[in-house]
């Protein structure tokens, strides 16, 4: 009957191991709403979409000539932002200020 007293001080013996080897885990609240911009460039050239929410300009990608694109901006300081676009050789740049709604897709187009 000594089979269970071993195998209880093994089972003491290995619980500081155990402790010493538990990390703590970082526990984060749920992000923060995200918001759709939908960038319609109707040039004939791609176009390098970015956007500022008073923070700092944020690169989203890019938006191929007559085409659209689809981003998602997750926790900006504002809802009030500046789209900002522009091609490579940036000679054609355009700048829309937009709202960002929760739950709604924000639509921009590019150009006039």
């Amino acid at each position: 009957m000594r089979f269970p007293v071993v195998r209880g001080m093994a089972l003491l013996a290995l619980l500081p191991l155990l402790a010493a080897c538990a990390r703590g885990v970082a526990v984060e609240s749920e992000p923060g709403p995200a918001y759709t911009l939908e960038v319609t460039n109707p040039m004939p050239h791609p176009m390098i979409v970015s956007y500022d929410d008073g923070t700092g300009v944020r690169l989203l990608g890019t938006v191929s000539a007559n085409g659209s694109g689809r981003f998602v901006i997750t926790t900006p300081a504002s809802r009030s932002i500046s789209v900002l676009a522009t091609d490579e050789q940036r000679v054609h740049s355009v700048t829309k200020s937009v709202v960002l709604l929760p739950g709604q897709i924000t639509e921009v187009v590019l150009g006039s």
